[in-house]
């Protein structure tokens, strides 16, 4: 079964593509329009090699691979992703994101980024370690990054200075 075709059935049995459900509760998950955003962007990585970092409960990694992404999502907690993406070809890692970077070797087509902790402490440290993972001529898609504007959440303005600091040579 697909990871897609799962969801799917969930959706129709309990509602969860709508981010309730075991897919998540409802205004804590990625919006629909974000969540078409990154689909209509990942389809042409069919086939290829997919980082989400920020697995949540599942939802866009299954997603993913129900495109043909072959898909490792990484998050520092399981919450619910494991059995969500049970059987569906998913590589599910609970770990921080950057001890997984700094330990691993792969390299990926597509990566993309949905932290909730934006500090220009993380994005300092995983700035590095995010390029080294993109291969050439990648992409990454960084979702959460303007959470500074939302006042209880002020102090997350790392992915600014990420942008800002990017190569000239890169496409903002």
């Amino acid at each position: 079964m697909t990871a897609l075709r799962k969801a799917e059935l969930e959706t129709n049995t309990h509602g969860c593509q709508a981010g309730i459900g075991q897919w998540g509760i409802p205004g804590w998950g990625m919006s629909q329009d974000t969540h078409e955003f990154i689909v209509k962007r990942a389809k042409k990585f069919s086939g290829k090699k997919v980082l989400e970092i920020g697995t949540s409960r599942g939802r866009l990694a299954a997603t993913l691979a129900d495109l043909g992404c072959l898909v490792t999502t990484v998050d520092k907690e399981d919450r619910g992703a494991a059995s969500n993406l049970a059987e569906t070809g998913i590589t599910v890692v609970v770990q921080d994101a950057k001890k997984f970077l700094a330990n691993s070797q792969e390299v990926y087509d597509l990566i993309i980024v949905d932290l909730h902790d934006n500090s220009p402490k993380i994005w300092s440290d995983l700035s590095f370690l995010l390029t080294q993972a993109l291969a050439h001529k990648g992409k990454i898609l960084i979702n959460n990054a303007r959470l500074h504007a939302i006042p209880e959440w002020s102090e997350e303005f790392g992915v600014g200075e990420f942008l800002s600091n990017l190569p000239s040579s890169w496409e903002n």
